[in-house]
């Protein structure tokens, strides 16, 4: 019976795990399609999209330090969540290259689909790439202060937008990963002040599915523990995920949890389906 207990509470913790926050219920979304749109679905570089989570979208703000440089990878110096994804408690949001949906990964190595392409951006055809995600600030405004451009063409791995500085050069964030004679390209982004968890554009010995987190002022970065294993390169995100295995971007929401009763009404119902298969077994 200890056995059958344990095996209740484990999948009353799985089962709530999932209970994610939908994408409407979260505010001050903006993603970057990869090419660069505009919300007519012309090209425009450096270009964001505030999104509603019902499938509207509007312009958002030009990132770019150049006319023709592409909007890579977005976050805020005070992203939702950070030091709870690094603790592992909260869920991790990525993005795939070549791919239209915004996928997640619970604490206990749950996943699927957080947002589809209907929830993004409805009008046919409009995504190519989640390329730049950033989500939670004030509804409908441009929350993105720091960002990466594709191929890093400054030198500067993650800029600051206002007024225009670096927080990581490519130097730093090749010597960092332990590669100190390849040149990489920042893909996804969280940032927390001076503290950042972020990927790369596959290169070199490296897949694209690291995800690595890096405080400024230590000699190197470490891979994130999330959802019961380490984003090395070991990893098997195609395998894990279903899509490829270049992270391209990253954000994390919280948990849903039910109120004390509906957990009970939960625990009893899955309590008592175990304890038939018990009784049917030692029947």
């Amino acid at each position: 019976m200890k056995r059958l207990f344990g095996a209740v509470v484990v999948t009353v913790l799985l089962s709530l795990s999932l209970l994610a926050q939908a994408p409407s219920a979260v505010p001050g979304k903006e993603y970057a399609n990869a090419p660069n749109k505009n919300a007519a679905g012309a090209l425009a570089p450096g270009q964001s999209l505030l999104w509603d989570g019902l499938g509207n979208v509007a312009n958002g703000a030009i990132y770019s330090t150049g006319p023709n440089n592409q909007l890579d990878a977005m976050a805020h110096n005070a992203d939702a969540f950070f030091s709870e994804v690094i603790a592992n408690l909260a869920v991790l949001l990525v993005t795939f290259h070549s791919d239209p949906v915004i996928r997640y990964e619970t604490t206990l190595g749950g996943r699927g689909i957080w947002a589809t392409t209907a929830q993004i951006n409805s009008a046919a055809g409009a995504i190519d790439e989640i390329d730049g995600l950033e989500v939670w600030g004030p509804e409908g405004v441009n929350d993105t202060d720091r960002f990466s451009e594709l191929g890093d063409p400054t030198g500067c791995a993650v800029i600051i937008s206002a007024p225009f500085g670096c927080l990581l050069s490519n130097l730093t964030l090749a010597a960092i990963i332990g590669d100190p004679n390849g040149r990489h390209d920042l893909d996804g982004l969280m940032v927390s002040g001076e503290t950042i968890l972020f990927s790369i554009r596959p290169t070199g010995p490296f897949d694209g599915g690291e995800i690595w987190v890096f405080s400024l002022g230590t000699a190197a970065a470490t891979f994130l523990n999330h959802g019961g294993h380490l984003w090395d390169t070991a990893f098997d995100v195609n395998a894990a995920f279903g899509h490829g295995e270049n992270v391209i971007g990253l954000e994390a929401v919280r948990f849903i949890i039910p109120e004390p009763r509906t957990i009970g009404m939960m625990a009893l119902g899955l309590a008592l389906v175990a304890f038939a298969r018990y009784r049917r077994r030692s029947g």
